[in-house]
């Protein structure tokens, strides 16, 4: 006696699986926002902090005065995670600018002091120094500072050397400082 395969159990597992790949994909899982997310940036925005963190190595030095003034502006922390260093960087960058615009520095003014490693000449430290300074300063007019609140300065002085392991890291930063009065 022959079995008449009965094509009920083959149609309803073809209906299955083409409803399935005819359906709309389940929605995505909302994006986790991060403390630099908090601030929606454009191109312009985000190749000006990444220049300025490649110039400056992530490394800025805000002064205590700013930081009283500026409670969520967070100095950039070195360690072993590259990618920590450069969300702070750019963290710290906007946090400056907020702060600038709409908190309690509104009406201030910063001079970005632009500082290189013992490697060349005076005018060339010099140069670069204003380089790096120039970054940061690029970066905080493209997050809406004005430009004529901020100043920029380089330093010839080799104020590390010889006192930590790794002195060219520390020398190659842009201090934040508060212009005076």
């Amino acid at each position: 006696m022959l079995h008449r395969t009965r094509p009920l159990p083959a149609i309803l597992l073809f209906a299955v699986l083409i409803s399935a790949c005819t359906s709309e994909p389940p929605p995505k899982a909302p994006v986790q926002s991060t403390p630099s997310s908090a601030v929606e940036l454009g191109p312009g925005e985000q190749q000006a902090i990444a220049d300025s963190y490649g110039r400056t190595g992530g490394n800025l030095d805000i002064d205590p005065d700013i930081l009283a003034l500026c409670p969520k502006v967070k100095a950039p922390v070195f360690g072993d995670d590259p990618s920590r260093v450069r969300r702070d960087f750019e963290q710290a960058l906007i946090s400056i600018a907020e702060c600038m615009q709409t908190g309690r520095m509104k009406d201030k003014t910063v001079v970005l002091v632009g500082h290189a490693e013992g490697r060349g000449d005076a005018d060339y430290r010099l140069a670069l120094g204003g380089r790096r300074a120039d970054s940061v300063r690029y970066a905080l007019v493209r997050l809406d500072v004005p430009e004529d609140r901020i100043h920029v300065s380089s330093s010839d002085e080799i104020e590390a050397a010889g006192r930590i392991v790794d002195a060219s890291k520390q020398e190659r930063r842009v201090d934040v400082k508060l212009a005076g009065p």
